[in-house]
């Protein structure tokens, strides 16, 4: 068996138990957990560039960015990340960071970043290997506004949906009862893992690595695990906007 498929194997267990899970609690319950879960995850979701914003404003992204410069700094070699946010400093790098194993959308958006710091003075990054972590912190930040916060909503606010829907006297014939718990239960499911995939893509993406970006190249392979990434990734900006997705 390949790789890819054997991702799309390890995806397909969640799925078949969720289904399983909506046939014993029957079709209402499992029909308000996929409503619940669309619900909570779309409201997040429209909301990431205010939780974003108020993040960046309470001067949380600055931590994460002081959090993330050792690390990030060891991608540059010391002469350059610890060398002042100047043209030259910035082109050098940018060549460093042409070498690393990066995807190449991610690898953009790291030098899009840095060579903005030319531009504006990018909240006192002094030198260049703060002002990378700043980007790298940036790109966490909007993973976890657009992704993991709605993916977390939309988990509660099902819980609770499907919780309520249970206390209901309502029941459906037990055929139709049945089939659409399967099918509202893998459904649920499915989106869950399709967000939880394009989360991990995102933070993984940032972590030049030959490894990482080898498995995450199988990911993309995989014929149902990179459809459900993909349309992750698309559902979820374009309910966010992509300007919104931008941390500011």
């Amino acid at each position: 068996m390949r790789l890819a498929e054997a991702v799309d194997a390890v995806v397909m267990l969640p799925v078949l138990a969720a289904a399983w899970q909506g046939f014993r609690r029957g079709g209402i319950p499992a029909l308000a957990g996929l409503a619940g879960f669309l619900l909570g995850w779309w409201w997040a979701t429209a909301r990431a560039a205010e939780g974003a914003a108020w993040v960046a404003g309470a001067g949380m992204l600055q931590s994460l960015a002081r959090l993330l410069e050792p690390a990030v700094a060891g991608w540059l070699p010391p002469e350059v990340g610890g060398a002042p946010a100047r043209p030259y400093a910035v082109v050098r790098a940018l060549d460093e960071l042409a070498a690393l194993p990066l995807r190449p959308e991610v690898r953009e958006e790291l030098a899009e970043g840095l060579r903005s710091t030319l531009v504006i003075r990018d909240h006192g990054a002094g030198t260049v290997g703060q002002a990378l972590a700043l980007v790298v912190a940036r790109l966490v930040l909007r993973a976890v506004s657009v992704y993991a916060v709605p993916l977390l909503t939309g988990l509660l606010v099902a819980a609770a949906a499907r919780y309520l829907a249970g206390c209901l006297p309502v029941r459906l014939p037990a055929p139709l009862d049945r089939l659409l718990g399967i099918l509202a239960g893998a459904a649920e499911a499915a989106l869950v893992i399709s967000l939880a995939l394009a989360l991990g893509e995102a933070l993984a993406g940032l972590w030049p690595r030959e490894e990482v970006t080898a498995w995450l190249e199988v990911l993309d392979r995989s014929p149902l695990a990179g459809r459900l990434t993909r349309w992750a990734d698309g559902r979820a900006l374009a309910a966010a906007g992509l300007a919104a997705a931008e941390i500011p």
